[in-house]
Order: structure tokens, then C-alpha cells, then sequence
């Protein structure tokens, strides 16, 4: 059985239609619908569904609830300016409050969240690197003005320039 949004759910294989795909078709129980009727309880996913605002919306608000809900960051070595250690704080408590949601499984995830808005805000090439996690030691060379070491919680985060 596959487990999913609550939802006890078989899956079914059906005949390939090629040698190296193998379609699989989902069978959900008869009196459950994917969208819920209720305005006062419903779902992540289906909140989107139900409510008219759009996606964007949500998620801004969303973005918005945690940034309320989640914890001050704790700075423990800082070389970077104000602007990237903004982003790096916005970036890991959304990482974080996702972590907590259930929605990234390890903290890799978050570590990977960070090392690309970074590698994409920040710079040309792939030159970021992060370490997220609650017990990690490090030693690592970095360019002078681009590392910061900071907690969210009890979440570690190592994030640096090298090049």
C-alpha cells in the first residue's frame, strides 16, 4: 500500500507500452475526494483548489505566516554584507518551517535550497557551498566578505563563497 495525503491507496500495474516504462495507474477508495468541501478545515493540498485566491498568493502568505512563526537566527561568525545575509536568513528559516511542515525530508534538502538561490542571486557560476544540520564540525577555506555561520533553532547553517 502507498500512503499518501491520509489516503490508504493500492496501486495497480497496467500493461507497459514500451520495454523501459512501466505506467502505474492510482486507485483511490470510493468515498474519498481530493478536494474538501469545508472553508474551516482543508488541506495543503487542495487549499489552492478551494479558495479562489491564486497559487502565488498562498504561498506568499504562507511565506509570510512563517517568517511570524519562525525562530530569530542566532549569528555566530559573519564576513558577508547586510543584502546576502538577508537572503540567507529569509531562505533558511523558509527552509527550516518547510523542514518542520514535512514538505524537505533531510536537511540536505535545506542545504540544497540555500546553495542554489545562492548560486543563482549571487553569482555566474556554481561557486556556493552550504552545510545545514543540527551537529556538524567544519574547516573550510572561503573568499574574504562571503561566509556566514549562523543557527535557526536548533538548525546549523554553514553557508560560504569559494573559488
Amino acid at each position: 500500500p502507498f500512503r499518501g495525503a491520509g489516503v490508504e491507496t493500492r496501486l495497480r500495474r497496467t500493461k507497459p507500452r514500451a520495454p523501459d516504462l512501466e505506467p502505474v495507474s492510482l486507485i483511490l477508495p470510493q468515498d474519498i475526494s481530493l478536494a474538501c468541501n469545508s472553508p474551516e478545515r482543508h488541506c495543503r493540498s487542495c487549499a489552492t483548489m478551494s479558495n479562489p485566491r491564486s497559487a502565488r498568493t498562498a504561498r506568499k502568505d504562507q511565506k509570510e505566516k512563517d517568517m511570524k512563526e519562525s525562530p530569530e537566527p542566532r549569528i555566530q561568525f559573519v564576513t558577508m554584507d547586510e543584502k546576502m545575509l538577508e537572503s540567507a536568513f529569509e531562505t533558511a528559516r523558509e527552509g527550516y518551517m518547510q523542514k518542520q511542515r514535512g514538505e524537505l525530508a533531510h536537511w540536505r534538502d535545506v542545504a540544497r535550497k540555500i546553495k542554489e538561490k545562492f548560486d543563482v542571486e549571487f553569482s555566474k557560476a556554481k561557486v556556493w557551498n552550504c552545510v545545514v544540520g543540527k551537529d556538524f564540525g567544519s574547516f573550510v577555506s572561503f573568499n574574504a566578505k562571503n561566509v556566514a555561520y549562523f543557527y535557526i533553532a536548533e538548525m546549523g547553517v554553514l553557508l560560504w563563497k569559494h573559488a
